[in-house]
């Protein structure tokens, strides 16, 4: 007779997630899918063919258009994908605060105001819109993510050969550099 049990900050570290990534749905179905005459340029970048020097080269930087060309150029799409892209950020953020917070019970309360701050209007309403804010925003979410966890473990990182250290410099600066481009 084996027992499962779920130790109890976990249990409520998982709740806390379910009932974030309800409530984040929620407020996604209720706000409609929105373009703005900007969404024609990410369009007609998209329909250029990947290979073209035009795609690399056009009004818009290339990620966004990417982005919107891997959805099909369908709004309902892209939204979808703005939406899962930006919980996952959230998640990401919520994990690293939690990861250097000392005091378990802190952590909890860490992890719910992490989540409830993406919660706000002026941070949501933007998944349901056909623009590069929400991507933007989420990598610089995961931005943040990245660089608490480097922050956090610096004395480890210097304890890296030269090139794992470059390897982690240079991924910590890819990602930084492929949010500062959205």
């Amino acid at each position: 007779n084996m027992r499962f049990s779920i130790p109890p900050f976990l249990a409520i570290k998982v709740i806390t997630a379910i009932i974030f990534i309800a409530l984040s749905f929620n407020l996604f179905v209720m706000t409609p899918v929105q373009n703005f005459p900007d969404t024609g340029s990410y369009i007609r970048t998209a329909q250029l063919h990947l290979l073209s020097l035009d795609f690399w080269t056009a009004e818009r930087p290339p990620i966004i258009p990417l982005l919107f060309k891997v959805a099909g150029n369908d709004f309902n799409r892209i939204a979808q994908f703005q939406q899962i892209f930006s919980l996952i950020a959230w998640l990401v953020l919520a994990a690293s605060v939690i990861s250097v917070v000392k005091l378990r019970w802190l952590r909890v309360i860490a992890f719910a105001v992490v989540l409830g701050f993406s919660l706000a209007d002026d941070l949501h309403f933007w998944n349901s819109m056909i623009l590069s804010e929400s991507f933007s925003i989420s990598l610089f979410v995961i931005t943040i993510a990245v660089w608490l966890q480097v922050i956090n473990r610096l004395p480890q990182i210097m304890r890296l050969t030269v090139i794992k250290q470059l390897a982690v410099a240079g991924l910590v600066l890819g990602i930084t550099g492929f949010w500062a481009i959205t």
